[in-house]
């Protein structure tokens, strides 16, 4: 048996005496309120994805400048060591730019105590400097004569 009330005219009751509808869904205003509270709850999540993002490339940044680094080393451990003094002579800068990365090699002599020497030229202490974007990154080695 069907419980729904009907009018005098015949329609079934709803909420709006007027009608002769149902009330059924959203209305516009709460269906733009709604989205005004998404949105207000999304914008912050925004400028989450834009600040991770900056993090990201400045961290591939800072590896690219590291990775320069280690490898111009490197070169340089790699060759004779009567050779890196031809190229990389005591007191003198050499360039190693790559891409946006500005690249710097300072050698100087050392003695057994790192300490900067003129008398022995048997150990060549290198710095290679890397600099992008106002940051820099900076490592350094020791080349020595008769590694085996």
């Amino acid at each position: 048996m069907n419980e729904t009330s009907h009018k005098e005219d015949g329609h079934p009751e709803s909420g709006h005496p007027e009608s002769g509808h149902s009330e059924c869904g959203y209305s516009l205003i709460e269906a733009v309120v709604a989205i005004l509270i998404l949105a207000v709850a999304i914008l912050p999540m925004a400028s989450m994805f834009d600040s991770a993002l900056t993090a990201s490339q400045s961290g591939g940044d800072y590896d690219k400048a590291r990775a320069l680094a280690h490898r111009t080393l490197e070169e340089i451990r790699a060759l004779d060591f009567e050779r890196a003094v031809e190229e990389y002579e005591s007191g003198t800068l050499s360039n190693c730019a790559s891409g946006k990365f500005s690249c710097e090699v300072e050698a100087e002599f050392v003695d057994g105590n790192l300490a900067p020497t003129t008398d022995s030229k048997t150990r060549m202490l290198v710095a290679v400097e890397v600099e992008w974007d106002g940051k820099s990154f900076e490592t350094s080695g020791l080349v020595a004569a008769g590694r085996p």
